[in-house]
């Protein structure tokens, strides 16, 4: 039984794990701790593994760990960057791979942007947008993650989506 659930486990990882340092990197900006945390987010799964609720897809229930592992390392690093008197920067993004400089720059400056203006919506805006544009699950899916109704996560997507059109577009109130 307990070779099962390993080799189980062992092949939910496998075809999750890229996703999961994806997810986690874009929670935290960094490739170092994105690693760290989506194999202390699985190491939690793991052990938590026996309760899972089988209905649901396995990333579903996985991501709430990641998310929450990921979130709980920004705030301790929040923490120790507060008593050291730093701020938080919000300007990180990925680094895309050259090919043409002139649409690199072009590219990675609209990135950039995207990035900062998702960094400027509230945390809840945030994660509805991530969950859906970023990591691609249905709206059911983040109803599942997220704990609240599918018409919350509309919503929430809705207006997510407006204030970052506005943030954008520079017109924010």
């Amino acid at each position: 039984m307990r070779k099962k659930k390993l080799e189980t486990f062992r092949r939910l990882v496998e075809a999750h794990k890229q996703r999961a340092v994806n997810a986690a990197m874009r929670i935290v900006g960094n490739q170092h701790d994105a690693l760290e945390l989506s194999q202390d987010a699985f190491a939690k799964a793991f052990f938590a593994f026996d309760r899972f609720d089988t209905s649901r897809r396995f990333y579903t229930c996985f991501y709430r760990i990641l998310a929450n592992t990921c979130t709980s390392f920004l705030r301790k690093k929040a923490r120790a960057r507060a008593r050291m008197g730093e701020r938080i920067p919000l300007d990180v993004v990925p680094n895309s791979t050259p090919s043409d400089p002139g649409e690199i720059a072009e590219r990675d400056e609209e990135k950039r942007a995207v990035w900062n203006a998702i960094t400027q919506l509230g945390p809840v805006y945030q994660q509805v947008i991530m969950l859906r544009h970023f990591d691609e699950l249905s709206y059911q899916d983040i109803a599942e993650v997220l704990e609240c109704p599918l018409g919350t996560v509309m919503s929430r997507l809705f207006e997510a989506r407006r204030r970052l059109r506005m943030e954008l577009e520079g017109k924010v109130k």
